[in-house]
């Protein structure tokens, strides 16, 4: 027993996982995520309102939570505000996009492709958009550069919601 739980650890996407704490500005409640160590951070918070971005630069993963109150009632009416402006992207690719919902949030995965200063990229990306006690929250995770592991790097981040109260 003792060794496929070490397997599992040591060919989980998400190597090195740690817990992540992102508390919400004037609220009573804090997401926890399963990520690669954080070693960027920037937050800026006004009222009940959150802007974070974190990065591990050793893994290429990009974590950034932003939260808005007027399309707060439930995760369906969250996902249908932020994902409508999402899908604005010019770098998204369309044909890749995948959605879903359970209890705990609708998703959206789905990868960028395009050129920046003259050289190619792809990224794997995916949303979680849910609503908290009048909160509406973008999770959104990526990976690069694209790998063969970097949807289910990003898909295992995304499960990992936890709602600590």
């Amino acid at each position: 027993m003792r060794l496929l739980f070490v397997l599992a650890l040591v060919l989980s996407p998400v190597a090195n996982a740690e817990e992540t704490y992102i508390t919400m500005p004037n609220e009573n409640w804090t997401l926890k995520l399963e990520t690669p160590p954080i070693t960027n951070i920037e937050m800026k918070t006004r009222n009940r309102i959150i802007r974070y971005l974190g990065s591990s630069v050793e893994t290429g993963v990009t974590i950034s939570v932003n939260s808005e109150i007027e399309t707060s009632s439930n995760n369906e009416e969250c996902f249908k505000a932020f994902w409508a402006k999402a899908q604005a992207n010019p770098v998204m690719v369309k044909s890749t996009i995948k959605t879903r919902n359970d209890t705990k949030a609708y998703y959206a995965t789905h990868q960028s492709g395009g050129e920046y200063k003259g050289q190619a990229f792809k990224t794997a990306n995916g949303h979680a958009y849910f609503a908290k006690d009048g909160i509406c929250i973008d999770l959104h995770v990526s990976h690069w550069p694209f790998t063969g592991t970097s949807e289910s790097i990003v898909s295992s981040i995304l499960e990992s919601i936890e709602i600590i109260e």
